[in-house]
């Protein structure tokens, strides 16, 4: 399964695919508008499925890292999404690249009233998408 990064995130290759066949429920870029991140084998895939089937992933502490910049449109229906999942994540970390819009603000309500604990963090100067997206997993303290 390979692993891009576009504005909207981390994605797998099947989404890429689900959009390239014009599927209107994923909302991303073409596959050619992406950055190719990494493999992961589908030997390494189905063991990933296998443990999530059997319960094993609830005892594995799952982060989240979560790149913004001015992302106030869309920031409150994704973290209303990771809210809603049934496996709550072990953190969330959010790396904000010095956003000008209403993110920050946004970002500080979810963490009064998020279901697992938020870790924000806000850059003093502009990083870059890559460059903020690689502080926030680096901040990361969970299994996966």
């Amino acid at each position: 399964m390979r692993l891009w990064w576009n504005r909207f995130g981390l994605i797998s290759a099947g989404e890429v695919r689900c959009k390239q066949a014009g599927q209107p429920h994923a909302q991303l870029n073409k596959a050619s508008d992406m950055e190719y991140i990494s493999e992961v084998s589908m030997q390494q895939s189905s063991e990933i499925e296998s443990d999530r089937t059997a319960g094993s992933l609830n005892s594995c502490r799952i982060s989240i890292a979560l790149a913004t910049c001015n992302g106030e449109r869309f920031i409150s229906e994704q973290l209303q999404s990771l809210n809603e999942q049934v496996l709550a994540p072990h953190e969330l970390v959010v790396c904000d690249d010095v956003s000008t819009d209403k993110t920050f603000i946004i970002l500080e309500q979810f963490v009064e009233n998020a279901r697992f604990p938020v870790r924000l963090y806000r850059n003093d100067v502009r990083l870059g998408f890559r460059a903020n997206f690689m502080k926030a997993a680096s901040l990361c303290e969970g299994d996966l």
